[in-house]
Formats: C-alpha cells, structure tokens, sequence
C-alpha cells in the first residue's frame, strides 16, 4: 500500500507539468498508482521465467511479493521528491524518480534472489529493468517538454 502511495505521490507530481488544471494531480496520482502496478510487469514476469527454482517452491506470488518488497526502497525517493518539490520548490522530481526506479528494481531482483533465485542474474535482470525504467520517465518527460514548447 505504501509503494502504491509513492507512485501515486510521484504521478501527482508530475501532472503540472502535463495540464495547469488543479484536477490533474488526482489524475497523475490516479495514473501513477496504475502505472506502479502495470510498469512492474515486466520485470515480475523475466524473474519468474528465470527463477524455476522460486517458481517451483513460491510460485508466482512469491515473486509478485518479493518485487514488491523490493521496490519498497522506492518510498524514501517519492517522499524526498515531494519533500524538494513541495517544500522547497525544486524541480527534483526526475533524479529522485529515476534513482528510485533503478534503486527499487535492483532490490526486487535481489529479494527474489534471497528466496533463492540466481543472484547475479536476477540482480542484473532487476538493475537492466530499472534502467528501462528510467529510459521511459525520460521520453515521457521529453514529450512534456515539447509539448509545452510547441502548444
């Protein structure tokens, strides 16, 4: 509940810099809670398929639990950036969301290697999802920027 809270919290953020409208930050936190389930995907999914050892003994809840255990680490980031954001009026909103999706998808792939997956593997798989991420935030924050330029 408390990751759903800090993407939620993130999505919020980053909703001025779509629309001006009050109402678009209950729709970012909307959207971002969403995306903090949908974007996760993925990476569950490539730690299931190679974890045969988890898949066998935890199943598939087992990797849904320890991805969301890892990408708890996400939290400090979402209040660090509503903290800069809010409190102190930066726009600090991107490093802190990147630097928690490379953080949280690390710790996912190495909380699923602590139920007994392939280390390195799972760590590497987890650190390329959360530099995937990262690569995502940054073209979505492009087409804000220049659709602020040219609208």
């Amino acid at each position: 509940m408390l990751r759903m809270l800090a993407f939620a919290a993130v999505g919020a953020l980053m909703a001025p810099r779509f629309a001006e409208e009050p109402e678009a930050m209950v729709f970012g936190a909307v959207i971002g809670a969403i995306a903090g389930v949908v974007l996760l995907a993925p990476l569950r999914w490539l730690l299931w398929l190679v974890n045969a050892k988890v898949r066998k003994e935890h199943g598939y809840s087992g990797i849904r639990k320890a991805v969301g255990a890892g990408f708890a680490t996400f939290v400090p980031f979402a209040f660090l950036a509503v903290v800069a954001e809010i409190g102190f009026g930066w726009d600090a909103l991107t490093p802190f969301a990147m630097a928690g999706l490379m953080a949280g998808a690390g710790a996912a792939g190495l909380e699923v290697a602590r139920l007994g997956g392939h280390r390195i593997l799972n760590l590497v798989i987890g650190v390329a999802c959360g530099f995937g991420l990262s690569i995502v935030w940054t073209m979505v924050m492009v087409m804000v920027q220049e659709a602020h330029a040219f609208g």
